[in-house]
C-alpha cells in the first residue's frame, strides 16, 4: 500500500506513475481487507483477539486516522475556494449560478443512505440480518443514486460553460465536489463489500460486524462533508 501511495502521490507530477500507483494501492487495500477482516472472520477471530492499538481494533484506529487525514484535505479545500472568492469574487459569475433545489434533493438521498446504513448497523447489533440487510442494500442504491445525480449535475453545468477550466470559480467548484464524489464511490465500494460478505458468505453478527461499524463511520463522515459543501458553496453560490 506504501508503494502504491508513493507512486499516486508522484503521479500528479508525472501521470504514468499515477497510472502505476493507483492499482497498486487498490491491490494493497485488497489484500489487507482480505487478511485483516475476511479471512481473521473465517478463521472465528472474535474482536477480543484483534490487534489492538491505543485500546481500539487496529481497524477502528485506522478509520479515525483515515477520517483525521481527510478533514486536513478538505480543510485545505474549503479554505483555497474561500481565498480565491475573496481575491476573484464575488461569486457566483453571472450565468453561473448553483442550482440549490437540486442539491437540496441530492442531500436528501445522501443523508437517507446513511440513517439507512446506521439502522442496518444497529439492527445487526440487535441480532437481526434481515433489516441489516435492508438497511445495506437501501444505502447503497441511495447513495449510487446521488453520485448519478451528480454526474448528471455536471453535465448540465457544463453544458452551460461551467467546466473545471472556467477559472478558479469552476475549478475550486469542481475539485471541491469532485473530491467529495471520490469518497462515495469509495464508501459505495465499502458499503458493496459488506453486502458481498454478508449475502455470498453469511458473515458478521452482533458480536464481529468490525467493518460494518468502521464503514458506517466513514459514511457519516461523508455525509457531513456533503451538508458543509451545502452550506458553504450551494447556499452561497446559488444566485
Amino acid at each position: 500500500m506504501a508503494a502504491g501511495l508513493f507512486g499516486i502521490a508522484l503521479g500528479f507530477l508525472w501521470l504514468p506513475l499515477l497510472a502505476v500507483g493507483v492499482p497498486v494501492f487498490g491491490y494493497g487495500v485488497y489484500r489487507w481487507t482480505r487478511e485483516y477482516a475476511v479471512d481473521e472472520f473465517e478463521r472465528g477471530v472474535i474482536p477480543a483477539q484483534k490487534r489492538q492499538l491505543l485500546g481500539l481494533p487496529s481497524g477502528t484506529l485506522t478509520m479515525w486516522l483515515v477520517i483525521l487525514s481527510e478533514i486536513f484535505v478538505f480543510g485545505a479545500l474549503f479554505a483555497s475556494l474561500l481565498y480565491l472568492e475573496a481575491v476573484n469574487g464575488p461569486w457566483p459569475p453571472d450565468g453561473l449560478a448553483l442550482d440549490l433545489p437540486y442539491a437540496i434533493g441530492l442531500t436528501v438521498l445522501l443523508v437517507s443512505s446513511g440513517i439507512l446504513l446506521h439502522w442496518g448497523k444497529d439492527s445487526l447489533e440487535n441480532g437481526d440480518r434481515r433489516r441489516f440487510g435492508y438497511g445495506v442494500a437501501g444505502a447503497f442504491v441511495l447513495g449510487s443514486a446521488f453520485l448519478v445525480g451528480q454526474l448528471y449535475e455536471y453535465s448540465q453545468f457544463m453544458a452551460k460553460g461551467l467546466t473545471p477550466t472556467e477559472g478558479p470559480y469552476g475549478s475550486t467548484f469542481y475539485a471541491l465536489t469532485g473530491m467529495h464524489g471520490a469518497h462515495v464511490a469509495a464508501g459505495l465500494v465499502l458499503i458493496g463489500v459488506i453486502g458481498l460478505r454478508a449475502w455470498r458468505r453469511g458473515h458478521f453478527s452482533e458480536n464481529r460486524h468490525l467493518m460494518v461499524r468502521a464503514t458506517t463511520l466513514y459514511w457519516h463522515f461523508v455525509d457531513a462533508v456533503w451538508l458543509v459543501i451545502l452550506v458553504v458553496v450551494y447556499f452561497r453560490f446559488s444566485g
